[in-house]
């Protein structure tokens, strides 16, 4: 019965730890593809954020490559622009009938249509077929990416529409 107990006890951990592993998220100015998506974790939302007044944020410059600044100093010198949020549910645009794995290496475009709508805001009935490229010069705050709900991604889209990655985890475990 010991013995009974501790391989349920290493399963749960080995399947645990299988289910909240990140796995790689790739996000362009164009699409996004998650390999999250193929372990029922289906959603996105995207924030456009802006720059706090009075802060000065520049990722490009030698002072934030060398360590100078850190995710929390972004996260502190960024504010939600409510102009701009999308949400959408990547499990929505599969039939039942096909396999998940397939989701994994879905590109989800910003500005083409994809099999369903963006929905504008949080939980607005409102829809639209494209959010468009993420602009130039212009910082974004993604979530809902993972099983982790306090997993954050920002990126940061620069005047070439390259996209520098910050990540954000907030969990404990």
């Amino acid at each position: 019965m010991k013995n009974f107990a501790i391989l349920l006890f290493f399963g749960f951990l080995i399947t645990g730890c299988y289910f909240f592993e990140k796995k790689e998220i790739v996000i362009t100015n164009e699409y996004i593809i998650n390999e999250n998506w193929i372990n029922n974790h289906n959603g996105i939302l995207i924030e456009r954020m802006k720059i706090k007044e009075d802060s000065r944020l520049d990722v490009l410059s030698s002072d934030f490559d060398n360590g100078g600044v850190n995710n929390w100093n972004i996260v502190n010198k960024l504010e939600p622009d409510s102009s701009f949020v999308y949400s959408y549910n990547v499990g929505s645009v599969y039939e039942p009938s096909k396999s998940l794995s397939k989701l994994s290496d879905k590109k989800l475009y910003f500005n083409k249509p994809n099999e369903s709508l963006w929905v504008k805001g949080k939980t607005s009935g409102d829809t639209v077929e494209t959010i468009g490229k993420l602009k130039n010069d212009t910082w974004y705050r993604f979530s809902e990416l993972t099983p982790i709900t306090k997993f954050f991604v920002f990126i940061y889209v620069d005047k070439n529409g390259r996209t520098h990655r910050y990540d954000q985890d907030l969990s404990n475990y």
